[in-house]
């Protein structure tokens, strides 16, 4: 499997028309055979900054990915809408997935891109794994995937989906939640806050 985030920033006169252009661009690329998720959210504060969390079934899917007409089509209007080029992390899980055949919809995606202190990665990640499956039983979290980035150990990754803010925010009250906070205020440099992007539905950027 290859799995990688793109993160596409748009002129802020842009943004609604590349906001509706993703939108055909998702529909396109998931009805790709090789494509086992493709989900583009705008940021709820930045809207005109969007993420995008792609997963293949290898490497030979995303090249075909790269060569339909769709796709060369994104690239062509990202060169005008786009501030600068878009950027790609390729990532590698480091807790099991949802499975291929499981979609979620709804809810409100946030990602999670992190760095981590050198001497507390190892530490981190051996209390991150039992936490997500933690968080994975409660009934307002819709996913929550642990990922390191490809040729960057200062970095982690975490693509999580609550059901809505009242979910999320219930959360931190939970025990392990809150002794996992512990090690992150250790391991992470500032507010964990500074490194979350919460975000929504493409159709609901502004004009």
């Amino acid at each position: 499997m290859h799995i990688q985030i793109v993160t596409l920033t748009a002129k802020s006169e842009e943004k609604a028309d590349y906001a509706a252009f993703l939108a055909d661009h998702q529909d396109a690329s998931r009805a790709e055979p090789g494509v086992i998720e493709m989900r583009i959210h705008p940021e709820q504060e930045a809207d005109n900054c969007f993420w995008a969390y792609e997963r293949f079934a290898d490497k030979a899917a995303l090249a075909a990915h790269g060569k339909t007409a769709h796709t060369a089509r994104f690239f062509e209007t990202s060169k005008t809408a786009l501030q600068q080029p878009p950027e790609v992390l390729t990532l590698n899980a480091l807790s099991p997935l949802a499975p291929e055949t499981e979609e979620v919809t709804g809810g409100i995606p946030m990602f999670f891109v992190f760095p981590v202190a050198p001497e507390m990665r190892e530490t981190l990640i051996e209390a991150f794994v039992p936490y997500v499956e933690k968080t994975r039983q409660e009934a307002g979290n819709l996913r929550f995937d642990l990922h390191e980035i490809e040729g960057d150990k200062d970095r982690l990754v975490v693509l999580e989906i609550w059901r809505d803010m009242a979910a999320f925010e219930a959360h931190f009250g939970m025990p392990y939640a809150q002794e996992m906070g512990s090690i992150i205020a250790e391991a992470v440099p500032g507010e964990f806050t500074n490194y979350l992007a919460m975000t929504k539905d493409l159709g609901a950027v502004e004009q």
